[in-house]
């Protein structure tokens, strides 16, 4: 009988040894944001994560997105243009969006902005390695974006809490995303 249950023991132990996965915190970003200058549009990132402008022209401005600890990255497109081409440049982001998608289908979140904005994120089913967002005036301007988590091709590596932790991020620039504080 000591010998079945040391091998019990054992077996557990192994067991729960195999199960346990590396988990990425999500409170390292905390939920402090600043308005980004020179952006058309009110655009509110967290200040604790990392961006930095990358393209500026007339129709559009980028900037590059950075989670460093939780080896996320991604890009943020505003853009803006007459309301006769809104429709065909955002219809070109959308099967972009559509052929980077996880196979395996997403979640789509509604957000309301301001100034009758309205916005979307797409997030693959289970945590996959991106989310995708897309946010629009109807009328003169969409905001675009994606974050791809490295960390989640490592199956050792559960990013779930850092994942709800950015798209609480996403959830907030997308609800204070406001088309009448055009500069």
């Amino acid at each position: 009988m000591k010998y079945l249950t040391l091998l019990l023991t054992a077996t557990l132990l192994i067991l729960s040894a195999c199960d346990s996965k590396q988990k990425l915190p999500g409170n390292i970003y905390q939920a402090e944001y600043e308005k980004v200058e020179g952006m058309p549009y009110n655009i509110m990132l967290n200040k604790h994560a990392e961006w930095e402008r990358t393209d500026s022209f007339p129709e559009f401005r980028t900037l590059k997105l950075s989670y460093p600890l939780y080896e996320a990255d991604g890009i943020l497109t505003v853009v803006m243009v007459d309301s006769a081409r809104l429709l065909s440049t955002m219809d070109r982001f959308l099967y972009l969006m559509e052929t980077r998608s996880d196979t395996s289908g997403v979640d789509i979140s509604d957000h309301a902005g301001k100034g009758g904005v309205s916005g979307w994120t797409f997030t693959g089913k289970g945590g996959k390695e991106q989310i995708q967002w897309m946010a629009t005036d109807s009328s003169t301007m969409y905001v675009a974006g994606n974050i791809h988590f490295k960390a989640a091709t490592d199956s050792n590596i559960d990013i779930t809490d850092a994942l709800a932790n950015i798209k609480a991020d996403i959830a907030f620039m997308l609800e204070n995303l406001d088309a009448s504080q055009a500069e």
